[in-house]
């Protein structure tokens, strides 16, 4: 599994290139799995990532290019509007633990649109004291960690 606290940062990202051209994307929604929580009113943060991450990539470093160590602007891609965006795309109170399932829609729709590259999420856990246990992303059962994604044509334009 993946233990998160507020020194930790769990990376993932989903290749939307299986979405044919020319739709719309009317709903997206990503489950991930909670095994456990620990301290007082657990929660977790999706952020949308804003800098491109690759091989290599740890709490100090975004990715290895070439051989050189390519800094995140903030340790643990933790710099709003640099790293990860402005504000994060849902912040998840666990009540009990299971799949937790998050409206995903606006940053599938940037995404797609191309509006902004797809650089994926962080997930963080932002308040000191606390942890939050996820099923590793890896070795989950299926379904457990899922990015369900409903699309269809874009309505062609009427004209008069």
């Amino acid at each position: 599994g993946v233990l998160l606290t507020d020194t930790s940062r769990l990376l993932l990202r989903y290749d939307l290139g299986k979405i044919p051209p020319g739709q719309k994307i009317v709903h997206a929604e990503l489950s991930v799995l909670v095994h456990g929580t620990s301290g007082p009113a657990p929660r977790f943060y999706l952020w949308r990532m804003l800098a491109e991450w690759g091989r290599g990539v740890c709490y100090l470093y975004r990715m290895i290019e070439n051989g050189k160590e390519l800094e995140w602007t903030k340790p643990g891609a933790g710099a709003n509007a640099a790293d990860r965006a402005a504000r994060p795309t849902e912040i998840v109170r666990v009540k009990k633990t299971g799949v937790q399932t998050i409206n995903v829609t606006e940053d599938v729709q940037i995404w797609y649109s191309k509006a902004a590259p797809n650089f994926g999420w962080s997930i963080t856990v932002e308040d000191p004291g606390s942890a939050v246990h996820f099923a590793s992303p890896v070795w989950a059962y299926q379904g457990s960690w899922t990015l369900r994604i409903t699309y269809e044509p874009e309505a062609a334009e009427t004209r008069k």
